[in-house]
Formats: structure tokens, C-alpha cells, sequence
């Protein structure tokens, strides 16, 4: 293969024309081998900086291959989101879109070819572009779902009307799944193995939940659905259960009366939080409405009919409405076309930017256009593709350029290019613009942290930001009126929606790039430490604790500021949680009046200084004075105890011993979480947690923890594996007795852990696993028989 490389490898030359023009005059079958090679090694990448032009190269040839065999096409292009998806979690990323190794915003040709492809060839897509979906999926759930779940990956459905290559990508695996899950059912069964497995990432529920509607399996749709709370919470951005309702409504014609009357009996003890809450009275009951009304007519329960028929006469004049039609011309396009703005010249950005200065839609023509935020939209795009460029121009921007274009130019370009031209950018635009670009400006040096640290200009820069009157009011808890509130008492999410609060964060970014904490940082902290407003400090908190690491004792001095005079509800906020937590296993004596505080607060806040107890009592740092064990911590505090426990299972074993026998159920819930991890541990440590675990009332009530995790363990399973697998599968056959749900998905776990036990075990064992077979047979468990089969 390196001698074919060869005559298509001159560093002088346009060698990848003449790649393309050899792939053109022979068959792909051909050129296969030379094209993954040359993707493999990096041939067709895309710089994160933006400064390879090898991206329009691979798409030239995609779509040559794809005219030629789709198939073979889809697969170059699986090669080349891996070898992406490599790179940007070689570089600390797991997402290659966040990390710059794919281009977001492509416009709207790649998507369209990648969309055309797995039309051509759904099989193909399902293997080559699934699993990077997956894969992204997972990583962006895991390190944004904390602080910022709707900013994950996919978290809403995205547009199909002229998709980016990411939208693509996400909705070539939504129609691929859903076209097979009908043509050929069976070839789903592995994928959706691994989406109803990969935890709580809204964009893989979403998957799931649009593929169980449409693969004619109605009670094991129904179980999934029914095995966790948030799936009944599953749509589009402007209907947020729809999909769930579609789910149901294509299910419970031909479910069995079991599962239908576990559904029933679900959705009639279904009420979101946000409608329990005061401001949400108005709606108590709207989507158990929405759900409800879902149920075949024709099986409805008397039950259900009398309490569907309260909420029609309390909702029916405001029907149950499904998303806007996506191919609508319902999208607000740029006034400039997409595909013209990547060849504009640096005057024709500008008479365009002061000629849609103002803002608007036009609704003429088949896409309606917007004004001055669209157009400033698109500049931000192809101003993160050229940002060297972008910046100067936009230095040279004046007041008759409206603010979006510079909030624009500084998000696209920020972390890609010079740190001295982005902060005169920065700069330039807060002169010009005055205060409302100063979240923008702090976001930007957040992001080119690393870059940035150390300049000069900096200091001066974040202090006029700090001096910002935003915000005036602690608006997580006045909000906006009655029913209102745009953040619904969440102290972090309305300090990262303010100007101080991103000050904060902005410090905290820094001081973690940095080698050392510099006074003016340090010296600014100290303002935003003891802010008035609570949301500001606790985003203060973050940057505290990065400090930490530079000048503890400074930093000590902070937090105990920080806590002084604040609301106890200041540690419903993570960023809180976890100052006090570093705090305390630097000087326990100094805050653990503090964490007495917090243990005694509001339900949020005492959950959280449980898992902060739990940290100290895991490390044995607990002091006179402290709860000694969980009986002394509120119904909350152990619930937080036993979630941080069940977090690190080889070091929460003794707390989570007693936990699985705790006298409330959402504790139980918390701390069998762990047996998710238990095969992580040392087989000793594995089997006393096992034991510990099947002796405990938690066991009948998340058997299916226990199940998935010896399914899925690639360690040999310890020794007490049969024994949770007999356990378990008394707990199923119960279940599927008394009509209980979730047996099912229990079943399916415990078969696959009975088979690889039979295969590992002695004489005794296999007789066993026989025992447990006949057990399974018996409540004609699904997928048994096939599962056999492939034994033999």
C-alpha cells in the first residue's frame, strides 16, 4: 500500500486532485483500500484551528464514491468520523464538533450527501455512523449534562430543513433506525441493545424512544418506557413528551393487559416536579393529559376515564399539539444565503452587515429570512473557519455595525486565534458597544484560557466587566413574576446567565491554565467572593476552588468569606458543593460548622453536604462534632451520602452496606446505583458488595442494576455471580407473576450473565445455570430460545 501512496503523495503537487481523478477512472472496490489508508493517516484532516482546506477534499470524494456505491461511500465516511473522534479525545474532547476536528457548520451539501447515502444504503449507515453517534452522544452527556444539560450534544432534535453535518449525522441514525426497525426488525436488535444501556443522554433517549414506536414490539417498548421517569419526558423542543405520547399510542393496542395496567397505573402517579412547584399549579395535571389521552380507546379502565375525563374538562379547550412540521418554512435563515457568505469579500460583509442592521422577518419566498441577529449568526460561522481574518475586519467595525456582529465574530473566533488581536477585539467592541457584550467578552476568555493567561490587557479587561451592574437582583428567586421565573431558583444558572457570574467563571478558567495565580486575579475573586447577589458567588465558588491548588491558604480565606452571610440554599449550587468539599479535607475544623449548616438546609442543599459527609467519612476525616454515620444525617443528607458512595463503590462499601437497608426508598434507589460499577471492583470486594446487596430490600427494587452489570461485565464474574443470578431470577419470575413491570428487561440482562456463567463454570455451577434456564422458560422469558440456539 505505501508503494500505491506514492505517485499520489507529492508535497508539491495538487496530489489529491490526481487521488480523485484515480478514484473517478476505477471502481471503488479498487480504490477502497488506498482511501481508508489514506484517511487512517490523517490525509483528510481537518485542523482545529481551521487551517487545513482538506475537508471540501474528503467531501469531493464522498460524494464520488456515494454516486458510485453508497454503501462503500458510507463506510469511508465511518473511517473518517472515528479517526475524528480519536483525535479530539486524544486532545481531551470526546465530542470532535466541540473539540474543532469536525466542522459544525459546513452548510448544507455534506449533510445532504451523508442523508442521501443511508437512504441509499440504511444497513451501511446503521454500521458506520451509529456508533459515532453514540459515541459523541455519551461523551457530551457525561461532561455537560451537570451544569448544563440542554447545551448537550443533540439535546433537542435538530432541523432537518438544510442540516449541518453534525444534524445530519444525528438524524441519518434517527431515519436509519426507524426504517429498519420496520424492513428488518432484526437488524435493531444490537443497536438498540446499546441505546437502552447508555444512561441518561437525552439525545440516545430520543433514539430509542422514536425506534421503539415504529418496531412493533409493544411490551418491551412499553417496559423501557416504564423504567425511568424521564422517558415519559421524551420530544421535541415545543413539545416535550410527544415522542413519549407517539410511543404510547402506538403500543398499547397490542400490549399485554399487564404491561398496559402497569403503564396506566405509572401515568396516573406522574407529575412532573416543574408542575408541583407553585408556579406551575396552572398546569397541575397537564401531562399526565397529554399521556393519557394516548391509551388505545378501545382499553381504557374505568379508572382511566374518569381521570382522563377531569383533565379534559380542565385542558380541553388547549388540546394536546405535536411538534411544528420541520420541513415547514418554519427555520428563520440568514438574509444573506449561507453558500454566498463564505465568498464575500471583507466590503461586501460590511454593506451587508449595516444594510440588515436592524431586526425582522421576511416572509417572503419559500424560507423566511431574518435580519441583524441571522445574518450575525452566519458571519459567526465562517468567522470560525478564517477567525484571523474575521478579527481584523471586525477591529475595524463601527458604530453603524450592530452589537450581534461583534458577539459573533469574538464567539467564532475565540480560542483559534492571536490572544493580542482578540483582546483588542475585545476591546474595541466594549467601547463601542458598552455592557451588553460583556457575557460575550468573558465567555471568549474563558474559552482561550490557555492562550490568553498572562497578557497584560487582561486584568484591566475582566475588572471593567466586574464593575458591571449585571446582576442587579438575585433573579433565580424573583424572576421575572409569577410563574415566570426563567430559572426556576437555580443559583448557578442564573450566575452563568450574568455578567459577574461569567467574570467569575472566566477567572476560574484561567487560574486552572495557569502556572500561578496572578494578584489582579486574585484580588478580583476577592470582590466577586463576597458579592451580594448569591448567583454571582456561587460561580465565584468554582474559581475559588481552583485556586486552591495555587495559594490554599488564600483560598481558604475566600471560601470562609464566601460562606459568610450567605443563604444556606447557596450549596444547592454543585459549584458550592464542591468548595466546601476541598475545604474541608484541607482544614475539616475550619468548615465543618459550614457543613453543619448545609447538612440542616433545604432538601437540594442537604443532598448535596450528604455527599460532602460522605466524602470525609469515606477518607476518615469525620471530627467530634460531625454525624458519625448516617443515622444522624436528614432522609436528603443520606440520599447525597449514598449517591457520592455508590459514585466510588471501592471506597463507599461500608456506607452502602447500610444504605441498601435504609428506611426510604429514594436513598435505596441512590445507593444501588452501584452495583452499575460493581464489576469494576476486585472480585473479593465485588462479591462482599454483591452479598451485601442481594440481603437488602434494594434487591426486589433495582434487581435490573445487578442484571446489566453482569451482562455486561467483560471480567470473568466473581464467585458469587450464580447466586445473583439464582436471586434475580426468583425477582423475575415474581415480577412476571404478579404483572410488575420492568421483569422483562431483567430477563434479557440475566440470560446473557447465565450463559457466560455456564461457559466458565464446573459441573456444579452449569447445573445451576440449568436450574436458573428452567426458571426463565417458565415465565417464557423473550429472547430465551434464541439465545439457546446460538449455544450450540
Amino acid at each position: 500500500m505505501t508503494e500505491l501512496l506514492e505517485p499520489y503523495r507529492d508535497a508539491e503537487g495538487p496530489w489529491r486532485q490526481r487521488l480523485l481523478s484515480w478514484v473517478r477512472s476505477r471502481p471503488s472496490v479498487h480504490a477502497l483500500g488506498l482511501i481508508l489508508t489514506l484517511v487512517d493517516r490523517g490525509d483528510f484532516d481537518t485542523e482545529p484551528d481551521g487551517s487545513s482546506d482538506t475537508g471540501a477534499d474528503f467531501w469531493d470524494l464522498f460524494e464520488q464514491l456515494a454516486e458510485e456505491d453508497a454503501a462503500t461511500a458510507l463506510q469511508v465516511l465511518g473511517a473518517f468520523l472515528t479517526r475524528a473522534l480519536r483525535q479530539a479525545t486524544a486532545a481531551g474532547h470526546g465530542d470532535p464538533f466541540a473539540s474543532g476536528h469536525l466542522p459544525t457548520h459546513t452548510g448544507s451539501s455534506p449533510g445532504a450527501l451523508v442523508t442521501e447515502a443511508a437512504e441509499a444504503a440504511p444497513t451501511a449507515a446503521l454500521e458506520h455512523v451509529l456508533p459515532f453517534v453514540v459515541a459523541v452522544a455519551k461523551s457530551s452527556h457525561a461532561a455537560l449534562s451537570d451544569g448544563s444539560p440542554l447545551r448537550t450534544r443533540w439535546a433537542f432534535p435538530p432541523f432537518r430543513l438544510q442540516p449541518d453535518l453534525d444534524e445530519a449525522l444525528y438524524w441519518t441514525a434517527h431515519e436509519t433506525l426507524r426504517t429498519l426497525a420496520q424492513q428488518d426488525p432484526c437488524s435493531v436488535t444490537d443497536a438498540m441493545r446499546i441505546l437502552t444501556a447508555a444512561g441518561g443522554s437525552r439525545a440516545l433517549r430520543f433514539l430509542a424512544c422514536r425506534t421503539y414506536t415504529v418496531w412493533n414490539r409493544p411490551d418491551e417498548a412499553l417496559t423501557w418506557l416504564m423504567s425511568n421517569p424521564e422517558h415519559l419526558r421524551i420530544g421535541w423542543a415545543d413539545s416535550a413528551c410527544w415522542a413519549s405520547r407517539e410511543l404510547i399510542a402506538a403500543t398499547t393496542q397490542q400490549c399485554e393487559d399487564t404491561t398496559l395496567e402497569g403503564l396506566v397505573h405509572l401515568l396516573l402517579d406522574h407529575f412532573p416536579r416543574w408542575e408541583r412547584l407553585p408556579e406551575g399549579r396552572r398546569l397541575f395535571g397537564r401531562t399526565q393529559y397529554v399521556l393519557l389521552g394516548a391509551v388505545d380507546e378501545n382499553r381504557r379502565s374505568t379508572m382511566l376515564e374518569r381521570r382522563f375525563g377531569e383533565l379534559e374538562r380542565k385542558f380541553g379547550q388547549h388540546p394536546p399539539v405535536g411538534p411544528r412540521n420541520s420541513e415547514a418554512a418554519q427555520w428563520v435563515g440568514s438574509p444573506v444565503p449561507r453558500s454566498a457568505g463564505e465568498y464575500m469579500t471583507d466590503h461586501q460583509w460590511l454593506c451587508a452587515l449595516r444594510k440588515y442592521a436592524a431586526e425582522g422577518t421576511d416572509w417572503e419566498g419559500d424560507i423566511p429570512t431574518g435580519g441583524a441577529t441571522e445574518l450575525a449568526s452566519m458571519l459567526g460561522a465562517v468567522a470560525g473557519q478564517d477567525p484571523e481574518r474575521f478579527v481584523r475586519l471586525a477591529l475595524t467595525f463601527d458604530e453603524t455595525v450592530p452589537a450581534p456582529a461583534f458577539a459573533a465574530v469574538i464567539d467564532g473566533a475565540a480560542g483559534k486565534t492571536d490572544a493580542d488581536i482578540l483582546l483588542r477585539l475585545c476591546s474595541h467592541a466594549r467601547r463601542l458597544v458598552g455592557e451588553s457584550l460583556a457575557r460575550t467578552v468573558c465567555r471568549a476568555i474563558e474559552t482561550a484560557a490557555s492562550e490568553i493567561v498572562g497578557h497584560p490587557a487582561l486584568i484591566d479587561l475582566l475588572a471593567e466587566c466586574a464593575d458591571d451592574p449585571d446582576p442587579a437582583v438575585e433573579a433565580a428567586r424573583s424572576g421575572a413574576g409569577p410563574g415566570q421565573d426563567p430559572y426556576r431558583g437555580d443559583l448557578l444558572t442564573a450566575g452563568l446567565n450574568s455578567t459577574r457570574g461569567q467574570v467569575a467563571l472566566a477567572i476560574g478558567a484561567l487560574l486552572r491554565a495557569s502556572e500561578t495565580a496572578a494578584p489582579g486575579l486574585v484580588l478580583l475573586l476577592g470582590r466577586l467572593a463576597v458579592d451580594p447577589v448569591m448567583a454571582v458567588r456561587v460561580c465565584a465558588a468554582e474559581a475559588v476552588a481552583a485556586l486552591l491548588r495555587h495559594a490554599p491558604e488564600a483560598a481558604l480565606d475566600l471560601a470562609e468569606s464566601l460562606f459568610t452571610d450567605a443563604r444556606v440554599d447557596i450549596h444547592e449550587a454543585r459549584t458550592t458543593h464542591w468548595l466546601l468539599t476541598w475545604a474541608l479535607i484541607r482544614d475539616t475544623r475550619r468548615f465543618a460548622p459550614e457543613l453543619l449548616r448545609a447538612l440542616a438546609g433545604p432538601e437540594e442543599a442537604a443532598r448535596h453536604a450528604g455527599g460532602t459527609w460522605a466524602v470525609l467519612s469515606m477518607q476518615g476525616r469525620l471530627i467530634p462534632g460531625l454525624p458519625t454515620d448516617t443515622a444522624g444525617l436528614t432522609t436528603a443528607a443520606r440520599q447525597g451520602a449514598a449517591e457520592m458512595a455508590a459514585g466510588d463503590p471501592s471506597y463507599g462499601a461500608s456506607l452502602l452496606r447500610g444504605m441498601f437497608h435504609d428506611s426510604d426508598a429514594a436513598v435505596r434507589t441512590a445507593a444501588a446505583r452501584a452495583m452499575t460499577d460493581v464489576m469494576s471492583l476486585p472480585p473479593g470486594a465485588a462479591d462482599d458488595l454483591i452479598g451485601a446487596f442481594l440481603g437488602s430490600p434494594a434487591l426486589p427494587e433495582h434487581p435490573e442494576t445487578l442484571a446489566r452489570a453482569l451482562a455486561e461485565s467483560a471480567a470473568r464474574l466473581p464467585s458469587r455471580a450464580i447466586e445473583a443470578c439464582q436471586a434475580l431470577a426468583a425477582v423475575s419470575e415474581r415480577d412476571s407473576r404478579e404483572g410488575r413491570r420492568g421483569y422483562a428487561l431483567i430477563q434479557r440482562h440475566l440470560i446473557e450473565a447465565v450463559l457466560r456463567l455456564y461457559r466458565q463454570g464446573d459441573a456444579e455451577v452449569r447445573a445451576q445455570c440449568l436450574d436458573i434456564i428452567d426458571a426463565l422458560y417458565r415465565t417464557g422469558a423473550h429472547g430465551l430460545t434464541v439465545a439457546l440456539s446460538g449455544e450450540r
